[in-house]
Formats: C-alpha cells, sequence, structure tokens
C-alpha cells in the first residue's frame, strides 16, 4: 500500500497520516482486506519508534481499535515494545483490550 510508505517522511503531520487515515478502520481488522491487520501492526511498530507525543498517541489509537478486532495479537504485539510505548500511548492502545489482559500489561511498563 503506497500509503504506508509515507511512515518515513521527515514531517510528524506527514509520516503519521498512515497510522492515523485506519483508525476508524481497525477496528474490523482484516475484515477490511487480508492483511489489514499485518500492515497496521507495521506501520504502528515504525510509529512507536518515535518519541514524540503524536506519534505515540498515533500508534495507541490504531491498536486501541485494532484491539477490537485482535484483541490478541494487538497484546502481543505491545508487550514486546513496552519499552519504546509511551504511557500515553500505552493508554490508548490497551482501552479496549479485556481487563486482566489490560491490567497485566499495564503492570509491565511501570
Amino acid at each position: 500500500m503506497a500509503l504506508s510508505r509515507w511512515r518515513t517522511a521527515k514531517n510528524l503531520w506527514h509520516s503519521r497520516t498512515p497510522v492515523i487515515a485506519f483508525v476508524n478502520l481497525a477496528k474490523r481488522g482484516d475484515d477490511n482486506f487480508p492483511g489489514f491487520t499485518d500492515r497496521a501492526l507495521q506501520n504502528c511498530a515504525a510509529f512507536l519508534k518515535d518519541r514524540q507525543r503524536f506519534a505515540q498517541t498515533g500508534a495507541g489509537w490504531v491498536l486501541r481499535e485494532l484491539s477490537r478486532a485482535e484483541p490478541e495479537r494487538v497484546s502481543a504485539f505491545i508487550r514486546p515494545n513496552l519499552g519504546i510505548i509511551s504511557q500515553e500511548g500505552l493508554r490508548y492502545a490497551v482501552a479496549m483490550l479485556p481487563a486482566k489482559a489490560r491490567a497485566g500489561i499495564v503492570k509491565l511498563h511501570r
């Protein structure tokens, strides 16, 4: 998807487009199209490397919505990224996960 290449743009507002553009679609996961979840997680992974607040929150928003369709995959994605995700980004990312999974991840982040 051509839009995903924008994630490497120098301008934050340009680079967050591939993540933010799919917030509303993320809640349907691969029902959007095969491979949607993989692409969304790839974009979020690239974005989490950026410590800027709006990069982190953008990834958190997508992960939050994606967790509606793919809670296990989102949980599995977040765990190895706990060292780079901000507190605010994590708060968004885990908001829709089942309470037990959410609590476990938040405890590991502290």
